[in-house]
């Protein structure tokens, strides 16, 4: 049975829909809870994402709350079950149940887009880690290593997402965890890579190109992307052998800032892979001008990315280097570098800023069970598409009985979002804790109107 969620829009009702069932799937058929329990576990978590807070402030804060419906005169408080029973209840999670649910929930969200006719221009897939520091030593299931230059910490939590859209328009189709080496759910960029291709194939995206950053640059994953005829393009580290590539190219142009482009090797014996290197400089106002022109200043003036598409819009390697040529084909193939590293790449951004947004609706958490934490992480890349479903609606409108329908909010700004969130999920659960709710919603449309939530004090 399917959570029925009460709002004033039908539209807004089926994204609430798509967006939080499958977590209430879960837990109804891994706890064996009732449909009140399953509802009173996702308002929780999300309340905690929405105030930043903790799971168990996040239940101190809804007990404090009283559901009333005005005209049937019924006024019900909302009764959830005590913390350490709710602690029992996720502790018969698992890990693996938690991301399919999370990826469920982001599947429901895209095809809900792509059914709404708002994903016909969706094309450009990126994928990254988010890493988040932590500081407990107990329980290190999932603790890894992290990037510190911006961190608290050296260890942290990292997990991965890719997402799809069309440069104004992005959507999260993939959530993964990452776990420390040898353990079930230590997970290489390779993996993430091809899954993010696949899934979005899957939902119907024809991909134009991925972009990834140089955490990517390995030979598994440009073998595989290789292989599948996926196109990528991604930033090259600067190894020896890139390193060379560049400083003969820059030699052989008289020491002249120009783009050029190698066929490059990655890995050793067998496990060689070709691929081309585009090497595009800095502009000038960012390049490092030293009077001893040393090999290392050289090197950091220029981008290095790694690719398997040519400038004639297939996936090949090029035969040859091209470094001169300001005429003809190499002229052309010079610009196509420029675009690559100074529009293309850049479109790399847009996933860093999701990640700021997220950063808006994480909770906060010292739990030991690992399950609930990889809820709370996911539940920020719900939130997240959520979002962005709303202000797609905003923008872009339904069309419903011959006209174009559009949210009737003015303001979609982050704090408006959550507070509608909170609001239209405590009416959804008032109207749940009345039995034959879902009869008296069909049958009553003034319900929809005069349902609210009111704060006991």
């Amino acid at each position: 049975m399917r959570q029925l969620f009460v709002s004033r829009d039908s539209v807004v009702n089926h994204i609430l829909r798509e967006s939080f069932n499958p977590f209430i799937e879960l837990f109804r058929t891994s706890l064996n809870a009732t449909r009140y329990t399953a509802f009173g576990l996702l308002i929780c978590l999300v309340t905690a994402a929405i105030h930043r807070s903790s799971f168990t402030s996040a239940l101190n804060h809804l007990q404090n709350h009283a559901v009333s419906i005005n005209g049937i005169e019924i006024k019900k408080k909302i009764e959830l079950p005590p913390l350490y029973k709710l602690s029992e209840y996720m502790k018969k999670i698992s890990i693996t149940d938690a991301i399919e649910a999370i990826n469920q929930a982001l599947k429901q969200q895209v095809m809900l887009a792509v059914s709404y006719g708002w994903t016909e221009h969706f094309n450009i897939l990126i994928a990254d880690a988010h890493e988040i520091p932590a500081w407990n030593r107990v329980h290190t299931e999932l603790i890894v290593p992290i990037y510190s230059a911006k961190k608290a910490n050296s260890k942290g939590f990292r997990y991965f997402t890719s997402v799809v859209g069309d440069g104004k328009w992005w959507l999260t189709t993939t959530f993964h965890i990452d776990g420390p080496v040898g353990s079930p759910y230590d997970i290489d960029e390779a993996h993430v890579a091809n899954d993010s291709f696949k899934r979005a194939h899957v939902l119907g995206f024809k991909i134009r190109y991925g972009v990834f950053d140089s955490r990517f640059f390995t030979v598994d994953t440009v073998e595989q992307l290789t292989y599948n005829n996926y196109p990528f393009l991604m930033i090259a580290s600067k190894n020896n052998r890139v390193k060379n590539a560049v400083l003969s190219g820059h030699r052989s142009l008289c020491c002249h800032y120009e783009p050029m482009v190698v066929p490059m090797e990655i890995g050793s014996g067998r496990n060689k892979v070709t691929y081309n290197l585009l090497i595009a400089p800095r502009p000038k106002e960012k390049r490092i001008v030293s009077p001893k022109n040393r090999p290392d200043d050289i090197l950091s003036n220029y981008v290095t990315l790694a690719t398997n598409m040519d400038a004639f819009g297939g996936c090949s390697v090029m035969e040859k280097v091209i470094t001169m040529g300001k005429t003809g084909v190499r002229a052309a193939v010079k610009r196509w570098v420029m675009e690559k590293a100074e529009l293309d790449y850049r479109r790399r951004a847009n996933i860093e800023v999701g990640y700021k947004m997220q950063e808006q609706v994480r909770a906060r958490t010292n739990t030991r069970n690992n399950a609930l934490r990889v809820l709370l992480f996911g539940m920020m890349a719900v939130l997240y598409n959520l979002h962005v479903l709303l202000k797609m609606y905003n923008e872009l409108g339904v069309i419903k009985r011959a006209r174009v329908a559009y949210l009737q909010v003015s303001d979609l700004r982050i704090w408006r979002f959550k507070m509608l969130i909170e609001k239209w999920l405590l009416v959804s659960y008032a109207v749940l804790l009345l039995e034959g709710s879902g009869e008296w919603v069909r049958m009553h449309k003034y319900l929809r109107t005069r349902l609210k939530v009111v704060l006991v004090l």
